[in-house]
Order: structure tokens, then sequence, then C-alpha cells
């Protein structure tokens, strides 16, 4: 990506990104920018020491497709990422990508080639799932006696009853319930 462009204030850009476009525009949830935050937090530090420079002067041109393949392989190779992980980091990174694409065209080509860094493909296993006989010892197996063990009942009939994931189920707050 060209350095010489006048607009190459990568800080301005991802304050723009985060504020204006993934809070403002697109409305992404806490959970997700939160997760796009981390992985800045993770990847400017990176690209700083890969290329020497200091964090406050890396530019657009810094996020370059060799610099963000090293990124990835650091996740992976050192940091012990699985793959879902690496691949949630390079959608992060794809998204302010694809903003940086819009506010600065002049970017472009060097945008296009970061761009195509690929997803990476994971083994697939086969999900099983539980038959009937197994959900209905599952959701009898907490002790209804015990105070947690209501507790528990109640967080796996609302599981299999909504579909929720555990990490939405945990996230609910007592004001988020409607019992009417």
């Amino acid at each position: 990506m060209n350095s010489s462009n006048s607009y190459n204030d990568l800080s301005r850009l991802l304050q723009l990104f985060f504020k204006s476009y993934l809070i403002g525009q697109r409305r992404l949830s806490e959970h997700t920018i939160l997760a796009y935050r981390d992985t800045f937090r993770m990847f400017l530090p990176y690209v700083a020491r890969l290329i020497d420079k200091k964090i406050s002067l890396l530019s657009l041109a810094d996020l370059s497709a060799s610099n963000i393949i090293a990124f990835l392989g650091y996740l992976e190779e050192e940091r012990g990422n699985s793959i879902a992980t690496r691949n949630a980091r390079l959608a992060a990174l794809r998204a302010f990508l694809n903003y940086a694409a819009t506010e600065v065209p002049d970017e472009l080509p060097g945008i296009t080639k970061a761009l195509a860094v690929p997803q990476k493909r994971k083994n697939r296993s086969l999900v099983e799932c539980l038959d009937r006989t197994e959900i209905d010892a599952l959701l009898a197996s907490p002790d209804k006696t015990t105070w947690s063990g209501r507790r528990d009942s109640v967080l796996l009939m609302t599981m299999y009853n909504t579909g929720a994931r555990v990490s939405e189920i945990i996230n609910v707050n007592k004001r988020d319930l409607d019992l009417q």
C-alpha cells in the first residue's frame, strides 16, 4: 500500500471504524466489537515489532498481506490458537480493510492484496446430536432438591428450549427476562 498518501492516519481510521462504522452504522454487538478490539490489540503491537516501528507510526500500508499472514502464523504457532480463532481474527482485519477501502480508495491495490489472505479450512468433525433418551437423561440429571440443582435444571431447559449458546446464557441479566 502506498504510504505516501496524505490520508494515512491509521489511528484516526481505526477510531472511525470502531465508533462510526461498527457502532453507529453496523450496530454490531458489544461482543463482536470487543473481539475486533482484541484483534487490533494483538495485531498492531505484533506488526510494530515485526517491522521495527512504533505503533503510533504504523500506517495503512503496514497492514499488508505478508504482515497479516505472519500474524496469523504467530497466532497458531506461538499463541496456540485454534484455526477458528485465527479465522475470527482474520475476519476482524478484513472488516477493517473493507471499511478502509471505502474511506481511502487510493490504497485499494494494497488493501485488495491484504483482503485476498484466505481463511484456513479446518477439519470438520461429525456433529452428533443427542437422541431423545439422552436429552431426557441430561435434563433429569440436576438434583432439583438443591438450589444449584434447580439453577442447573433451569439453565439446561432454557438452552434446550431456545437453542441458545452457553456464551449467550452466561450473559443473560435479570433485566433481560420478561416472565409475562
